[in-house]
């Protein structure tokens, strides 16, 4: 059985400077860092973007310019209200490699959105079950959040000897709303 016990995820946005087009070169300069930090492994390393919600039509261009670049851009996180923001919680998968399966359940989820205080998120939190065919790495499934208002699936591979770690994203859509979460994971037994 693999457990894993932390999940990171990056949706990132700051809505506390006052010069918008300033907050949009702090944006492009992080997304800069990011595609060069996820350069130096990107079979593994993934990242999301930060969206300018102050000035969408900058926030759509950004995406627009690193999704047409960059691979390893796995997504951004919208709320229903427009805003991006930054999410962390906790992440458990067991993996039943007899029937190959993984339960994936994350937990104790919260959103910040100027990375100094943190709230409560239990909506972002999410349950699903993966499975992967016998003589493959890579594995998939669906996932939902504990109300079923956000829905959609996951995709990931196994890695090292043994299959010892896991990495893997996902992308979970409201069908009534704007709000997606889309966030990135890995684990190491």
């Amino acid at each position: 059985m693999l457990t894993v016990s932390a999940l990171n995820q990056y949706y990132g946005g700051s809505h506390i400077l006052r010069d918008v087009g300033f907050e949009n070169a702090l944006y492009r300069a992080y997304h800069r860092w990011v595609v060069d930090f996820c350069a130096q492994a990107p079979k593994r390393l993934k990242w999301t973007l930060v969206a300018n919600m102050r000035d969408v039509p900058s926030g759509v261009a950004e995406l627009k310019y690193w999704a047409e670049r960059d691979p390893n851009l796995v997504g951004v996180y919208i709320s229903p209200q427009g805003q991006s923001a930054m999410a962390a919680g906790d992440l458990s998968v067991n993996a039943n490699f007899s029937t190959r399966s993984l339960a994936f359940s994350s937990s104790a989820t919260s959103i910040t959105l100027d990375a100094r205080s943190a709230t409560a998120a239990p909506h972002l939190d999410l349950k699903g079950t993966l499975s992967y065919a016998p003589n493959t790495n890579s594995f998939s499934g669906t996932l939902a959040n504990p109300g079923g208002t956000l829905s959609g699936s996951s995709q990931g591979k196994f890695y090292g000897p043994a299959a010892q770690e896991l990495g893997g994203a996902f992308t979970v859509k409201s069908s009534t709303t704007v709000e997606t979460f889309t966030g990135a994971y890995g684990a190491k037994r």
